[in-house]
């Protein structure tokens, strides 16, 4: 479905808004009116210049939501995605490796509040609509629903109050705008373009990678380490398949670094330990080779108990004398 076009953020002041139950509400910013679906529910609700808390309004009035200014407003319950947009063509970008950062285009960073950083990082890490019942429950999981809702709403009261204007909010979903570069996003394509073998990939594909560091390093949520470890998982697989690229197109300087790279991610990870072997080889450094073996040998009998696999063996054994 594509999405519908965003209204203009409402300027501060009186607002108006009411309904029938499951119909359209018409909602009216200084002189400009605004159709947007209010499901279940009449509302009439009247906005001032300093409006109250969402937690004042009720645990069930999720239509406050929309009396945000800067928190668009979009026309379905699953408004998808728009095109996205590369970095440099978007006015906000948002870096969520190593430390959050939400950065303008034009210069400076965005003030958020972390409790907010939560909302637009768990937004980000999923490319479409959530339920905002389902945001709520993950981001708050130690409470009870109402109060997660409510503190859903606060967040966004919040995020409002510093006129970023990042979200697209419908009467049950939200999502990060399109309009917001993300570096985990373009780095996930960037990876996948390399560890896919049918892919032929550009020289802009073959330089460091995006995915150049851990997922927003001091955060502990549960939701936060299995993003982390996802990306963790695919930057050691994406290495490794750059390795391998740059390896047979003769580039072994590089082709070293990245495996260099990889080993370092994860030293007993043996499929790093090989394409990096593979490199010295490829380039004609035997000697290399077996040094880099010998030292994974040693790591994996003093750490494990355990040597190589057949496989690596195999492959190094064809490369000492007889």
């Amino acid at each position: 479905m594509a999405a519908a076009a965003r209204p203009p953020p409402p300027a501060p002041g009186n607002f108006s808004s009411s309904s029938g139950a499951g119909s359209a509400g018409v909602v009216a910013y200084e002189g400009r009116v605004r159709t947007v679906p209010i499901v279940g529910r009449t509302a009439s609700v009247e906005a001032r210049d300093n409006p109250p808390p969402p937690e004042e309004a009720g645990a069930d009035s999720d239509v406050a939501i929309f009396a945000v200014p800067g928190a668009r407003v979009t026309s379905g319950p699953g408004a998808g995605p728009e095109a996205s947009l590369g970095k440099g063509q978007t006015e906000l970008e948002l870096y969520l490796l190593e430390s959050f950062e939400l950065r303008r285009s034009s210069g400076g960073v965005a003030p958020i509040p972390l409790g907010v950083q939560r909302l637009i990082s768990f937004l980000a890490l999923r490319e479409r609509s959530l339920h905002r019942t389902h945001v709520a429950a993950s981001l708050w999981p130690d409470t009870t629903e109402d109060k997660a809702r409510a503190n859903l709403r606060s967040a966004v009261w919040r995020l409002a109050a510093t006129g970023v204007d990042v979200l697209d909010i419908t009467t049950t979903h939200m999502r990060l705008g399109d309009d917001v570069w993300v570096d985990v996003r373009d780095g996930t394509v960037q990876a996948r373009r390399l560890i896919d073998p049918t892919c032929e990939c550009g020289e802009e594909d073959l330089q460091d990678l995006v995915l150049g560091g851990e997922l927003l390093t001091d955060w502990y949520d549960d939701w936060v380490l299995i993003e982390r470890e996802r990306l963790r998982q695919l930057r050691l697989h994406a290495l490794e398949a750059l390795c391998k690229r740059l390896a047979d197109a003769g580039r072994y300087a590089e082709a070293v670094d990245a495996g260099l790279q990889a080993v370092a991610c994860e030293p007993l990870r043996e499929s790093a330990q090989a394409v990096l072997i593979d490199a010295h080889i490829a380039e004609g450094n035997t000697v290399e080779a077996l040094r880099q073996y010998q030292s994974y040998q040693s790591l994996l009998w003093d750490e494990l108990g355990v040597g190589p696999g057949p496989g690596l063996e195999t492959v190094v054994a064809a490369l000492r004398p007889t």
